[in-house]
């Protein structure tokens, strides 16, 4: 499948994630890659890490991607907002994914 996505300020627009436009292939394809991370906010891209870890609520990290279904996990800021932690590891189809990228968990 193949989506047309536009970018603003180089970032997909209307994303709940904010998605940098170097995964507009992964996004119009749909095909992730393991070790992709998408962060609820730009500060994970644009400020220092230290900074960062205090400005994003969530992300989404890919451990394995196969054809139809990809297998992630969701990380968060750790109390100190020094580290990440993992909440959860989940698994659900290719599109839906990327609906969670443009729709927020829910």
């Amino acid at each position: 499948m193949t989506t047309k996505i536009s970018f603003k300020d180089g970032y997909a627009d209307g994303y709940e994630f904010a998605i940098p436009e170097n995964f507009k292939e992964s996004l119009t394809r749909e095909k992730f890659s393991v070790g992709d991370v998408f962060y609820n906010d730009r500060s994970a891209y644009e400020s220092p890490w230290n900074e960062a870890l205090r400005k994003f609520t969530v992300c989404l990290q890919v451990v394995q991607s196969l054809p139809n279904s990809i297998r992630f996990k969701v990380l968060r800021p750790n109390g100190e907002k020094n580290a990440l932690e993992t909440l959860e590891i989940d698994s659900v189809k290719v599109d839906k994914f990327h609906e969670i990228l443009k729709s927020g968990l829910r």
